[in-house]
Order: C-alpha cells, then structure tokens, then sequence
C-alpha cells in the first residue's frame, strides 16, 4: 500500500479539454505543442495528455496584467 495522497498525483488533460478549457483551436494547440510552449506527454506513439500542473504553471508564467485604459 501507498502512502501517497491522491492530491499529489498528477492530473492529465485530453486536448479536447485543453483546447476547451483555453478556448483555442486544435490547430493552436498543435502549434503550441511544437513550439514547445505547453509540457506534454505522447503515450503509445498517438495519444497525447497534457500535465494539469504544467498548463497552469505555464499560464502563469504568461500572464499580463491589464493596463488601465485612462
């Protein structure tokens, strides 16, 4: 038995949900992916998941903040 907590696995996005949940095209995701912007794992030569941790690390890493218009 493990003694690991499942708050410390790590989640893992679909691109759909990826695509989803940044409102961006597949195309853009792609894009992304092979400008290595966003971390990503491919499993069994075909499938690709994306690190929950790593989307949002990366979000942060981008963020701007708004200027005032005035």
């Amino acid at each position: 038995s493990s003694d690991v907590c499942s708050s410390d696995l790590e989640q893992y996005l679909t691109g759909e949900e990826i695509c989803k949940y940044l409102h961006i095209s597949p195309r853009t995701l792609q894009n992304l992916r092979d400008s290595r912007q966003i971390p990503f794992t491919v499993i069994g030569g075909r499938n690709i998941i994306y690190p929950e941790s790593g989307i949002r690390e990366t979000l942060l890493d981008n963020m701007r903040h708004v200027e005032e218009p005035f």
